[in-house]
Formats: structure tokens, C-alpha cells, sequence
């Protein structure tokens, strides 16, 4: 019963709609109760971003040209 996590992510998202790579830049509950899952938790985040995320729409273009994007953005997670 862990309440709800946070965990802030980076997501790297190519011109073709694609995300490439998932970076978790910081994990955090309410009394650090995560701590002991922090792997699992890091694992979990990157491997559905990557296997089950599409960017909806087209790619961020600039002047015609599509461009690769960087995300920042958070996740929270209610763990009962």
C-alpha cells in the first residue's frame, strides 16, 4: 500500500513519431516507500513508454521540416 508515486521522466520522441529512449529522472512517494522498488519501478516506466507509447498526430515540424522532440513530463502511479 504504497499511495500514490511520482516519477518524473524524460522521453525522447524522433521525427517520426517514435520514442526512442525514456529517461526517469527522479521517483518519489509520500514517506519514500518506493525506495525498495525503485529498479522495478524505473523498469516498468521505460518499458510501457517505449512499447506502448505513439505520439498521436503528426511530428513537431519547423519550417516543413520534421524535428525530433524532447518531453518532460510526469507520471503518477496509485499503488493499493
Amino acid at each position: 500500500n504504497l499511495g500514490r508515486v511520482t516519477a518524473a521522466v524524460r522521453v525522447y520522441i524522433d521525427k517520426n513519431g517514435r520514442v526512442r529512449d525514456v529517461r526517469v529522472r527522479n521517483i518519489r512517494s509520500q514517506g519514500g516507500g518506493h525506495e525498495p522498488f525503485k529498479t522495478e519501478f524505473i523498469r516498468s516506466i521505460r518499458n510501457v513508454l517505449l512499447n506502448k507509447t505513439r505520439v498521436d498526430g503528426r511530428p513537431y515540424v519547423v519550417n516543413g521540416e520534421a524535428k525530433d522532440i524532447v518531453w518532460d513530463t510526469t507520471i503518477s502511479f496509485t499503488i493499493n
